[in-house]
């Protein structure tokens, strides 16, 4: 990003995640090395596109100030893409078969490539040297929020990747699947806009709260099958979710504004998907796969709630009576 700027990054990202997606369709049971050479497409889309996204969003905000405006609406637009796109996937695969879905996604990317060809005269490459990795871990703040951004990519794996399974292997059709996407980015929706505009005074509490909630359905999904429930607690959890991800997105940029917008970019997603390197890694040895993931996704908001209270109390000047 450094050397040939977002766009670019963005641009080679994009062609990997559609080598990504023909490759997919050649895939059958069994067939390790292409799986793993799917991987490795999927990760350097991950590792490019979305340091390079983020960064790039950072340097174009237009609320530095509270970039939580900003950070709010993004993630509306994204939402809107996952209320959508379940439906869309799914009538293309009842009407037309699975192989049509793939060729319209690599379509979908490839055309998602032209605004970053056709825009011009942006700013794309940093401006300032990249900063030692202590700029970022001696400060208690700043590691408590990257700390934080880790634990709760435990959460999201659990919850974008191996719940959506659990549930497809306990009720039996691929429905259950897109009815949790539509769910989750409906609720997310809904109250993504109201948090954007909270105050910096009150994004401790709200992340905090948003913790409690999320780890006690953590649990409870180990302890209750009942689809009733389990289909609420996805409403509850996307909700609770933006409490979370909102506030500690917009501290992140707005201290990589201060610090090195390109740092910050790359250490979020550092710490994003290292966490679930360890997730998914003791996953590999676990016998119930599901229940120890629902428990490592709860102990991950526990551990943003600690740190949280911990270091927010230690960053919290005591006033003393004269």
């Amino acid at each position: 990003i450094r050397r040939i700027g977002a766009r670019a990054a963005m641009i080679i990202g994009s062609g990997c995640m559609l080598v990504y997606f023909l490759l997919l369709s050649f895939l059958t049971v069994g067939d390790w090395p292409l799986l793993i050479l799917i991987a490795f497409f999927a990760a350097v889309y991950d590792a490019l596109y979305w340091v390079a996204q983020l960064f790039f969003f950072m340097e174009s905000s237009t609320h530095k100030r509270n970039i939580g405006h900003d950070a709010s609406s993004l993630f509306i637009v994204q939402q809107l893409a996952e209320v959508m796109a379940p439906a869309i996937g799914a009538g293309l695969i009842i009407l037309l078969g699975e192989d049509v879905l793939l060729y319209v996604s690599v379509i979908l990317v490839a055309l998602s490539t032209i605004p970053l060809f056709r825009i011009k005269d942006v700013r794309d490459k940093p401006r300032k040297a990249s900063k030692p990795w202590t700029v970022f871990w001696t400060d208690w703040s700043v590691a408590r929020d990257y700390v934080s951004t880790g634990f709760y990519g435990m959460h999201i794996g659990a919850e974008l990747e191996l719940f959506p399974i659990f549930l497809f292997l306990l009720i039996g059709n691929v429905q259950s699947v897109a009815a949790v996407a539509v769910l989750a980015a409906f609720a997310t929706m809904l109250f993504t806009y109201f948090t954007g505009r909270l105050k910096r005074s009150h994004r401790a509490q709200m992340i905090i709260a948003g913790s409690v909630i999320i780890a006690v359905l953590w649990v409870a999904r180990v302890l209750i099958n009942e689809y009733i429930f389990l289909y609420a607690s996805v409403f509850v959890v996307g909700l609770s979710s933006v409490m979370i991800s909102i506030p500690l997105v917009s501290t992140l940029f707005e201290k990589g504004e201060k610090i090195d917008t390109l740092s910050a970019s790359m250490w979020r997603n550092v710490c994003s998907m290292g966490s679930k390197v360890l997730m998914y890694g003791a996953l590999l040895i676990a016998v119930e796969i599901f229940h120890v993931g629902f428990i490592t996704a709860a102990a991950g908001m526990m551990g943003i709630l600690i740190i949280h209270a911990l270091i927010q109390r230690r960053l919290t000047p005591v006033t003393k009576p004269i």
